[in-house]
C-alpha cells in the first residue's frame, strides 16, 4: 500500500502495508517486513506511545540516505513530528502480547504450529521452505522456524530472514533459538531475533533466571520459557525433587508465570511426550500459553496432550510439528488433517 508520504531522496512512495505487501515501485517489489533503518539515535528522543507503533520503510531504502532518515516522519495516533527512531517497527502492537496469536487461532480455527527444521541442500531447501509455507499458511497459527537449521548454512542468516519474511502477516513467526544468556548478551540475541530476522517471538532457556528471560519480553512479543522439554519423558535435570516441593520443572514455570502477570507474553515450552506434566503445569499456569513440541515424530499422543493442557476455552495450546509436515507429500493435506483432528478434540469457539 503506497501513502502520500514520500522519500526526499528520490520522491517515491513510502510503504505502511506490513509483511503481505509487494507493492513494486521504481526500486523494484519491496516486502515489508524486515528492518531497515538502523544507526544514530539522539538519547534525548521522546519514548512513543503505544499508538505510534507502525513506522514505514521506505520503497527506495537503499537511497535513504542519514540525512534524508531525519526529515522523514509519520503520524499515528498522535502527532509526532520526531526524528526517526533507531529501529524500525514492523507490525501493530496488539494491547495484549497475545492477543496475535488468539486472533489468529479464532480466525483460522487452527491450533498448528508449523515447525520449519529444514533439511537438504541450499537450493532444495529454499524451494521446500517456500512450498511449506505456502502450503501450510491457510492452516497455521504460527511458524517456528529453529534457528539451528539455519545457522548451519553459510547463508542462514539471509535464508532464515527471508523465510520469515514469506509468512503472511498475521500469522506470528516464533524462533526457536533456546536463548539463554543475560544482561546485555540477552539484549543482542532479542535485537537479533526481533530486529535482524523480523521474529514475533521466541523460546528462551530460564535457567539463568529472570535476566534470560526479560530481555526478550518486548511490547507485542511472545516468549516461551522451556519448562518440560519433549526430548525425553524422564529427564535427569527437569525432573529433579525441590525441597520445597514440586520440581525444576514446575519451578521454571512458577518464574515464567510470575514474569508473565509482570510484562504479559510469557508461556511455556511444554513437551507432548509426557501429558501427566502437561496437566501438571496446566494446574500451575491456567492462563499461559503452552507451545507444545513432541507430536508426530517424537512420539507425543495428541488427544492426551489436548486434553491435559487445553484452556476451558479450547485454546492455549500451540501444537509444533516440523518433520511430518517437511516429508509430507502432500504438505496442505497433512496440515489440514492435523488441524481437523486437532478440533475434533476441543471446543471450537467461534
Amino acid at each position: 500500500m503506497m501513502s502520500g508520504l514520500r522519500c526526499p531522496s528520490s520522491g517515491r512512495a513510502a510503504c505502511l502495508r506490513p509483511a503481505t505487501c509487494r507493492t513494486t515501485c521504481a526500486a523494484g517489489p519491496r516486502p515489508c517486513r524486515l528492518p531497515v533503518v538502523s544507526g544514530w539515535s539522539p538519547a534525548s528522543r521522546p519514548a512513543w506511545p503505544p499508538s505510534a507503533v507502525i513506522w514505514f520503510r521506505p520503497a527506495c531504502s537503499a537511497k535513504f540516505s542519514f540525512a534524508n532518515r531525519l526529515r522523514c516522519w509519520i503520524e499515528i495516533g498522535d502527532f509526532y513530528p520526531r526524528l526517526m527512531p533507531r529501529e524500525v517497527k514492523l507490525r501493530a502492537t496488539p494491547s495484549h502480547p497475545m492477543q496475535t496469536l488468539l486472533n489468529r487461532v479464532q480466525a483460522a480455527h487452527t491450533l498448528l504450529c508449523v515447525g520449519l527444521d529444514p533439511v537438504g541442500d541450499d537450493a532444495q531447501v529454499a524451494r521446500r521452505l517456500a512450498e511449506v509455507i505456502d502450503q501450510t499458511s491457510e492452516y497455521a497459527a504460527a511458524f517456528k522456524p529453529n534457528l539451528a537449521f539455519f545457522l548451519s548454512r553459510e547463508n542462514g542468516v539471509q535464508l532464515l530472514r527471508e523465510t520469515v519474511q514469506r509468512v503472511p502477516d498475521g500469522i506470528p513467526v516464533i524462533l526457536d533459538g533456546k536463548f539463554g544468556d543475560i544482561a546485555n548478551t540477552a539484549d543482542h540475541y532479542a535485537r537479533f531475533a526481533y530486529d535482524i530476522i523480523g521474529a514475533d517471538g521466541v523460546t528462551v532457556n530460564p535457567y539463568m533466571g529472570d535476566d534470560a528471560i526479560v530481555p526478550f519480553a518486548r511490547p507485542g512479543k511472545l516468549v516461551f520459557a522451556l519448562a518440560k522439554t519433549s526430548n525425553k519423558p524422564t529427564h535427569s535435570l527437569q525432573d529433579v525433587a525441590l525441597t520445597r516441593g514440586g520440581s525444576l520443572a514446575d519451578c521454571a514455570a512458577r518464574v515464567a508465570r510470575q514474569l508473565d502477570e509482570q510484562h504479559g507474553g510469557i508461556g511455556l515450552v511444554v513437551g507432548a511426550t509426557n501429558p501427566e506434566a502437561v496437566a501438571r503445569l496446566r494446574a500451575l499456569c491456567p492462563d499461559q500459553w503452552f507451545l507444545v513440541p513432541g507430536v508426530g515424530a517424537q512420539g507425543g499422543d495428541l488427544a492426551a496432550t489436548l486434553r491435559a493442557g487445553l484452556r476451558p476455552d479450547g485454546t492455549g495450546l500451540l501444537i509444533n510439528t516440523s518433520r511430518a509436515l517437511w516429508q509430507a507429500t502432500d504438505t496442505a493435506a497433512a496440515a489440514r488433517e492435523l488441524v481437523e483432528q486437532m478440533n475434533q478434540l476441543r471446543p471450537v469457539v467461534v
